[in-house]
């Protein structure tokens, strides 16, 4: 089984207006049974990234498996029906110590005071 996207941001509508040069991005996702893991394959026309997205009992972990001196991972944690953690940790001496490059904590915004969370 297998997923590609293709990310246009800004819009070209927008693009257009703002005279914004536009790089289509375009993600493969394939699941890799045997690893019970997905393999992105991810870029534009100058950069390509091959992730790996492991799903754990409480959080997702993707890991940026894209030869450099350095590495990248993202997790996905205290995972709620309105509301996630989400940080972005680097590496620079092969997984021994992680660094804390952002985090973010979201919560799902009310559509209007008349409605239930969408």
């Amino acid at each position: 089984m297998g997923f590609i996207d293709v990310f246009i941001c800004p819009s070209r509508p927008e693009a257009e207006k703002s005279g914004i040069c536009v790089r289509p991005r375009t993600s493969k996702r394939l699941y890799n049974q045997k690893n019970n893991e997905w393999n992105t394959y991810d870029g534009d026309d100058d950069n390509f990234n091959r992730l790996r997205t492991q799903c754990a009992e409480d959080k997702i972990i993707i890991w940026d498996d894209t030869a450099q001196d350095f590495r990248l991972r993202w997790t996905i944690k205290d995972i709620e029906l309105h509301s996630f953690y989400w940080c972005c940790e680097a590496t620079h001496d092969g997984g021994q110590t992680w660094n804390l490059v952002e985090e973010l904590h979201a919560t799902r915004k009310l559509k209007n005071s008349s409605t239930p969370l969408a």
